[in-house]
């Protein structure tokens, strides 16, 4: 069954079982792959005993759930998959389970939320007389130190964060990377346990891996017990200036310490036209050829540029394009993709306002942290995820989350009294008011649940303290986006959304749409002026050409580029159009 379905190239990917680097085109199947290559280890028989786990490392949660959702499609059980990024993985098997041989998570720490960060981040800036755009480079370089010149105002402010950290019982999401970094040297034996629990390893979207990362993985893989397997596009490598590197087949041989490690290629696309192919080919560095396998390759296409559009006109010339093909185009094939999430929600907003007619599937601020350490987040998901058979194995995982976090947070439970069908049905049979505010019924949803399972949360001081720190949260999210605070509104926010999608550039990575609507090229925004001034021009136009690839190949047939006119530096300069897109069009 896994195999069904498959190109020879894809079969060939899956059926391979040593190292493997797979290189892939955008449209050609990649998830795909990767899912029938998951599905048909799941199947060996040998994997059902003991402890033993398939690893699979994804960028994002959302990829790590649509590749258990095609998994449960697939009638795959998924009892020995373990799927997640890469710190929720450091989180879960390496930090948690050796807490107490870290200094600094040895005493019930918990990973500080993304408010309190920026909060902190922003208070320090003010206090040490940093600049607002000036970079607070909170990871500690190779060496573990803080990464700033020692007597600068720089390092006695990140001085001050980490210490404030320390004070909290508190760290960072890039503590969690240095943490486990620590952990692994100091104590080899982990990495020597991890290797022989994970016989399999797959990295989806390598080419987004820094350095870190790799080490961690490394540090695993160099006991020979794992066969590991690296998928991605060079081409679509959109952050480096994050600290992502791409590396070839013989970096990671060599920093692996592999024998051999096979190179195999999906080559085929079957998204996009030919046309469109050959477009953004144009901004490649690989120079892969890439031939077009949709049934009709040939069939035409556009690809339109606009550069003379007014800002204030944008909005309208946007609803435009969308209205000329909502007779031939779906709504949910269309997608708008712009720099910032800023910018996102406030077309949204203008959009809903001049044209309510067209759907939307736009996000909004949500009021509800997603913290990677959220303990509470899972039960505020489940709550809102509808009771029904296609959410049947979903809402079972969700359960067995729930469960591990109770865990986690220092509950004991008496054997039988709490388990995965007492969740599911305590949150099932919970009826709350909604005309309270937010962190109201976020308060009350916890206590309910609490009582229906027979927890007292007051008992255990990480479970009241980290329900504290959640509702605070929540109630400076209200505050400092200005969110509806009533809690009706949350079912706006967990429902299925159909409609023409609004999205930035990064976020629409992996997706594939109809017609693609993209605005925002200019110099500065892409490339970024962050590139654009601390790495130059050979940075700057490499990062421009990723994004304007990953953009572009976005696209099954119709693409639409604007650079529009009004946008200013704060000198008051024109921003101009993407040069690298202009050498093209």
């Amino acid at each position: 069954m896994p195999l069904r379905g498959l190109t020879r190239e894809q079969e060939e990917a899956v059926l391979y079982d040593g190292h493997l680097l797979l290189t892939a085109c955008p449209g050609s199947g990649k998830t795909k792959t990767l899912v029938s290559k998951i599905a048909y280890k799941l199947i060996d028989d040998q994997l059902s005993l003991g402890r033993k786990r398939i690893v699979a490392i994804t960028y994002t949660n959302t990829a790590a759930e649509t590749i258990m959702d095609r998994l449960d499609k697939l009638g795959i059980k998924t009892n020995n998959l373990w799927i997640g990024t890469i710190h929720s993985f450091c989180l879960e098997w390496i930090i948690r389970p050796y807490c107490g041989e870290h200094t600094l998570t040895r005493h019930r720490f918990r990973v500080l939320d993304e408010f309190e960060s920026r909060s902190l981040i922003s208070e320090l800036k003010n206090k040490h007389g940093i600049g607002y755009f000036n970079p607070f480079p909170t990871a500690l370089n190779q060496q573990y130190e803080i990464d700033a010149t020692h007597g600068s105002n720089l390092y006695s402010a990140l001085e001050e964060y980490h210490n404030t950290l320390i004070e909290k019982n508190c760290i960072d999401f890039d503590l969690i990377l240095s943490i486990s970094n620590q952990l692994l040297t100091a104590t080899p034996e982990i990495a020597l346990r991890l290797s022989r629990l994970f016989p399999y390893l797959y990295v989806d979207e390598y080419q987004d891996t820094n350095q870190r990362q790799y080490k961690i993985l490394e540090k695993i893989i160099r006991h020979q017990n794992s066969i590991l397997t690296f998928i991605g596009d060079v081409d679509q490598a959109i952050y480096t200036n994050l600290g992502a590197i791409a590396k070839n087949a013989d970096q990671l041989k060599n920093d692996f310490q592999l024998d051999h490690i096979e190179v195999k290629n999906l080559s085929g696309c079957f998204r996009s036209t030919q046309r469109i192919i050959d477009f953004y080919k144009s901004f490649q560095d690989e120079n892969i050829n890439i031939v077009s396998k949709m049934i009709a390759p040939q069939e035409p296409s556009n690809i339109n540029y606009k550069k003379n559009i007014n800002r204030g006109e944008l909005h309208q010339y946007i609803i435009d394009i969308v209205n000329q093909y909502k007779d031939l185009i779906d709504f949910n094939e269309m997608v708008i993709v712009a720099p910032t999430w800023r910018d996102v929600i406030n077309l949204a907003k203008s959009m809903r306002q001049i044209a309510p007619e067209i759907p939307l599937d736009a996000p909004s601020v949500s009021p509800i942290p997603k913290s990677i350490d959220n303990y509470w987040y899972d039960l505020i998901k489940m709550y809102f995820t509808p009771i029904s058979p296609d959410n049947y194995s979903r809402r079972k995982r969700m359960a067995q989350k729930i469960l591990d976090n109770l865990a986690e947070l220092g509950f004991v439970f008496e054997i039988g009294t709490v388990n995965l069908r007492s969740i599911v049905k305590a949150i099932n049979s919970l009826n709350l008011n909604f005309d309270v505010e937010i962190h109201v019924f976020v308060s009350n949803l916890i206590d309910s649940f609490c009582f229906l399972i027979n927890l007292d949360i007051t008992s255990v001081s990480t479970a009241s303290d980290a329900k504290q720190a959640f509702i605070d949260s929540i109630i400076n999210r209200v505050r400092e986006y200005e969110i509806i605070n009533n809690a009706s509104s949350l079912r706006e926010y967990y429902r299925d959304r159909n409609g023409v999608s609004i999205s930035t550039y990064h976020q629409t990575k992996g997706k594939e749409y109809e017609l693609v609507i993209a605005y925002g090229l200019l110099k500065g925004k892409i490339p970024h002026w962050n590139d654009i001034i601390e790495g130059g021009n050979p940075v700057a136009d490499y990062v421009a050409r990723r994004l304007l690839y990953v953009i572009c190949s976005r696209a099954k047939r119709h693409l639409y580029l604007i650079s529009e006119l009004g946008h200013s530096t704060r000198r008051g300069e024109p921003l101009i159009p993407t040069e690298q897109l202009t050498r093209f069009i």
